[in-house]
């Protein structure tokens, strides 16, 4: 994808540059000399092999531009389906986790997690290259909105995989740990990717029915996945529009 992307802005910055040259050197070739009859005949046979050189680099240029583009929209439709595949499958190990597990389970979970391969998330990440992108916007926004908030939520985890791996090898032998501490530990990971939501009834003093914990990092990444920003940074605008009117039933 950056590959694809750089080719096309060099491609295109060469043929408008050999173009400009080639009309520059076409002019000067129709423009006569104050004494034209006696113009050497070598300055005509350099001007034309130099106008001819020119139509060849832009013609190359052109054709190389109009192939790079094609793959890059092809690689970035890859890439980024990639990136949504891999970025769904860590949001389904997070979906299970549950608030009111004991000390051990939870500890047991980050751990795990902790194991789960991400390098081909975080690559997958790292080649997402837009073009056309001033001030790099499109994947700054992919970053605060779904790499950022679960990159926080590995690295928090893999401050504590030693003592979480420590506290597992106590119990295993019988002992029993700190346990205090690994309260503390995912008292400081929970936060990350949970919250609690309060559901409340209208009425007089709008009496809360109900207190239930809430993945917010599994909601709000999935919906900026399932969005139709994310949806036009992968197969353009011009598919989403259309999408979006098939959508709409016009």
């Amino acid at each position: 994808m950056r590959l694809n992307g750089m080719t096309v802005v060099v491609t295109l910055a060469v043929s408008v540059l050999s173009l400009v040259l080639a009309i520059v050197v076409f002019s000067h070739k129709l423009t006569p000399t104050e004494d034209s009859t006696l113009a050497p005949a070598e300055d005509v046979t350099y001007d034309d092999f130099l106008y001819d050189l020119l139509m060849g680099v832009f013609s190359g240029a052109v054709l190389t531009c109009a192939t790079s583009g094609v793959g890059y929209l092809v690689e970035r439709r890859h890439t980024l389906e990639a990136f949504h595949h891999r970025t769904l499958v860590i949001l389904k190990y997070l979906r299970t986790y549950e608030t009111d597990w004991d000390t051990e389970k939870k500890v047991r979970f980050f751990l795990e997690y902790h194991r789960v391969d991400k390098s081909e998330w975080d690559m997958a990440f790292g080649d997402i290259a837009f073009l056309w992108n001033p001030l790099g916007a499109k994947k700054k926004a992919l970053w605060k909105n779904i790499y950022g908030p679960i990159n926080e939520l590995n690295h928090a985890v893999a401050r504590h995989e030693y003592h979480f791996e420590k506290q597992i090898k106590y119990i295993e032998e019988g002992l029993a740990g700190n346990e205090r501490v690994m309260r503390d530990f995912i008292a400081e990971i929970e936060p990350l990717f949970m919250t609690e939501r309060t559901s409340i009834t209208p009425g007089d003093g709008c009496v809360p029915i109900d207190v239930a914990p809430y993945n917010w990092l599994v909601q709000d990444v999935e919906s900026a996945l399932n969005s139709n920003e994310y949806f036009t940074y992968t197969y353009g605008r011009r598919t989403a529009r259309r999408v979006e009117r098939l959508r709409d039933g016009c």
